[in-house]
């Protein structure tokens, strides 16, 4: 039951890091940079919306709505900013060709889905389960 007078219960985890004993971390100065930059700044929600709205949710190459994906047209790693003249909406497929035109195949082999076959046709998602028109007919 709770008591007004009474100060509330403090978990262990409290105690322990408020006892003398608790290790302090200490800042170390004159600290080197670290090996990878921070990530970069994501697309806000304002602007995805705008993105998808310009494009009337469609790839803005190929024109399909199957796996669409924001893309940089001057992309983030060579510094491309996050506004809506520098991003597109773009399906997998044209995504994966515009990366691959900027950075080269062989950076980008590693990222692709079913190695360098997936980019060289632009087909649309084949259906693996068999629909009704498959199945024998009944006799």
């Amino acid at each position: 039951e709770w008591d007004p007078g009474r100060p509330p219960k403090r978990t262990a985890r409290a105690r322990k890091a408020e006892s003398p004993a608790a290790p302090r971390v200490k800042p170390r100065p004159n600290r080197p940079a670290p090996a990878n930059p921070p990530a970069a700044q994501q697309v806000n929600a304002s602007l995805r919306r705008l993105i998808w709205q310009k494009a009337r949710n469609k790839c803005e190459n190929c024109h399909s709505r199957y796996a669409l994906e924001i893309d940089h047209r001057i992309p983030r790693a060579q510094g491309g900013p996050n506004t809506p003249e520098n991003i597109r909406l773009l399906c997998r497929s044209c995504n994966q060709r515009a990366a691959i035109q900027v950075f080269g195949l062989r950076k980008m082999e590693k990222h692709l889905e079913g190695g360098s076959q997936a980019v060289t046709t632009h087909k649309r998602a084949v259906r693996t389960r068999p629909t009704r028109r498959d199945l024998p007919a009944a006799l």
